[in-house]
C-alpha cells in the first residue's frame, strides 16, 4: 500500500486549513491511500455557498478524452482528417483520429455547461477556473504513457473574474509550463503559501521566470516496466530510452481492451509485414533506439531523429547534459530497480500479464 509521506499534504487539505470548503466530482485515481472524508468537506459548490464558505473544487469531466462521447454523437468525417505519418493512413486510423476530435468537442460542450451553471448560481464573477488534461488520447497509441508531444503537450486554460488582479484577458503564453506549476499557481490565487518541498512555479508571480526546460518521464505503467526520460526546451526535444531490450509496443494494458486493441494490433501487424515507413519505424519497430532528438519547430510530429546530424550535435549534447544533471540532482528514482515487494504486489494485481524479465527474477528468488 502506498502512503504519502507525513510532510506532504494534498491541495484539498491545504485549502481546508485556509478556510475553504473542498469537493471532488468524478475520478479519484490518486494512486495512494486516502480517506475521502479527510480531503473533501462538501459535495459541490452549492453546499459550500450555503455554508458561506469559499470553495476549492475539482470536476473531472465525463470519463475523459479517451472515453465515451457526449450523447454518443459522432461528428467528424474520417475522410477529412489528416493522419500523422507515424501511423498508417488507413480506414482504422482515420476513424481513430476522427474519434479523438469528436471526444475533444464533446468535452468542450460539457465544460460549457459547467461554466453556465456557475453563471446561473451567481458564482461566475467570483470563481477562477483552471482547465487542463492529464495526457493525450489513449486510442492514439503513441500518445498516452509516452513522452512524445502527443502525450505530454496538454492544454492549460485559466479564466478569472474581470476584477481579479492577475493580468489582462486574452493572454496567450508560450512559456514552458510543468503541471507541477498548476498546484503552486492555484495556491497563490488564494494567497496560500506552497509547502517548502513543492517544486512548481507561480505562473503569475512578479518574480516568475520562464522555465528553461521541462522533464517528462515514464516508468512502470500498470504491469508494463519501462524507463523513459525526456527533456523539452522551447525548440527541441530529447528522449532517452533506457530499456532498449524491449520495443515501444511491448505488452501493455491496451492489448486487453477491445476499444484499443485493434489500433495496437494494426501497428504490430504493420511491423511484422515489413512495410513500415521511416516515420513509423522508431515507434513501431522491433528494436528501440536509446536516443531521439527532434526540432519541434520544424518537426512538430517528431519523426526526423537528428541524433546523427552534425548540424544539431551541440544542441543534442546540451540536452543530454541537462538530463544527466537532472538525474543526479534529483536522485531520479527510476535509476534504481523496483523492490521485489513492490513487484510482487504488481503480480498479485495483474497476474500472468506481468511478462517483463524483472518479474521472472522475483519469482525465481
Amino acid at each position: 500500500m502506498i502512503h504519502l509521506p507525513e510532510r506532504v499534504n494534498t491541495l484539498p487539505e491545504l485549502f481546508q486549513e485556509a478556510g475553504y470548503a473542498t469537493f471532488n466530482q468524478g475520478k479519484e485515481d490518486y494512486n495512494f491511500v486516502h480517506k475521502k472524508s479527510e480531503l473533501y468537506t462538501v459535495k459541490g459548490w452549492s453546499e459550500a455557498k450555503s455554508q458561506g464558505k469559499p470553495f476549492f473544487g475539482q470536476i473531472q469531466v465525463t470519463g475523459n478524452t479517451h472515453s465515451r462521447l457526449l450523447a454518443g454523437k459522432k461528428l467528424m468525417d474520417p475522410s477529412r482528417v489528416t493522419v500523422p505519418s507515424y501511423y498508417p493512413d488507413n480506414e482504422l486510423y482515420r476513424k481513430e483520429v476522427a474519434l479523438h476530435y469528436d471526444m475533444v468537442l464533446s468535452k468542450d460542450i460539457e465544460i460549457g455547461r459547467i461554466m453556465k451553471r456557475l453563471e446561473k448560481d451567481g458564482l461566475a464573477d467570483d470563481t477562477i477556473v483552471v482547465f487542463f488534461t492529464d495526457h493525450g488520447a489513449a486510442n492514439l497509441i503513441r500518445n498516452k504513457q509516452f513522452c512524445y508531444e502527443g502525450g505530454i503537450n496538454v492544454p492549460l486554460l485559466i479564466q478569472w473574474p474581470k476584477n481579479f488582479p492577475i493580468t489582462k484577458p486574452g493572454l496567450v503564453n508560450d512559456d514552458l509550463v510543468n503541471t507541477l506549476d498548476i498546484a503552486v499557481t492555484t495556491l497563490a490565487f488564494a494567497g496560500i503559501d506552497p509547502q517548502p518541498h513543492m517544486e512548481g512555479k507561480d505562473l503569475f508571480s512578479r518574480e516568475y521566470k520562464p522555465r528553461e526546460y521541462v522533464i517528462a518521464a515514464r516508468d512502470r505503467c500498470d504491469y508494463t516496466i519501462d524507463r523513459i526520460r525526456a527533456v523539452v526546451t522551447p525548440r527541441y526535444k530529447y528522449i532517452r530510452s533506457f530499456l532498449t531490450d524491449r520495443p515501444y509496443l511491448q505488452s501493455q494494458y491496451r492489448n486487453h481492451y477491445p476499444k484499443y486493441a485493434k489500433a495496437c494490433k494494426a501497428l504490430i501487424e504493420l511491423r511484422n509485414s515489413g512495410k513500415m515507413t521511416d516515420a513509423q519505424k522508431t515507434f513501431c519497430g522491433e528494436e528501440r533506439i536509446p536516443h531521439e532528438f527532434y526540432d519541434l519547430k520544424n518537426d512538430p510530429h517528431e519523426i526526423r531523429n537528428l541524433v546523427n546530424d552534425p548540424v544539431y550535435a551541440k544542441e543534442f549534447r546540451r540536452h543530454q547534459q541537462i538530463l544527466e544533471t537532472w538525474i543526479k540532482q534529483t536522485d531520479d528514482k527510476g535509476q534504481y530497480p523496483e523492490s521485489p515487494e513492490s513487484l510482487r504486489q504488481v503480480m498479485k494485481r495483474w497476474g500472468d500479464r506481468c511478462v517483463n524479465p524483472e518479474y521472472k527474477a522475483v519469482v525465481e528468488k
